[in-house]
């Protein structure tokens, strides 16, 4: 579909790390009985959780993202101290 392309040309251009993210993508179309979750960070410092599920009535994938740059930052800055 067109516009499937377009948002994803949009959204693939907001990640750190495109290549990564059109991998993962191109995973999951390709295997449409997967469910997977990622850390996704975009350029500009947020930080995404996307979580991946098949739908049981067609072949086709959804995204379920929710930012939580806040949380993941204080998360990080733990484990880089060695803090519990």
């Amino acid at each position: 579909m067109a516009d499937d392309a377009v948002l994803l040309s949009k959204v693939t251009s907001q990640q750190k790390d495109p290549q990564g993210f059109r991998a993962r993508v191109k995973y999951f179309d390709d295997h449409p009985d997967e469910s997977g979750r990622d850390a996704l960070e975009t350029i500009d410092g947020r930080f995404v959780d996307r979580e991946t599920v098949p739908l049981t009535t067609s072949a086709t994938s959804i995204w379920a993202c929710l930012v939580f740059s806040r949380c993941y930052r204080a998360t990080e800055s733990c484990r880089r101290s060695n803090l519990p």
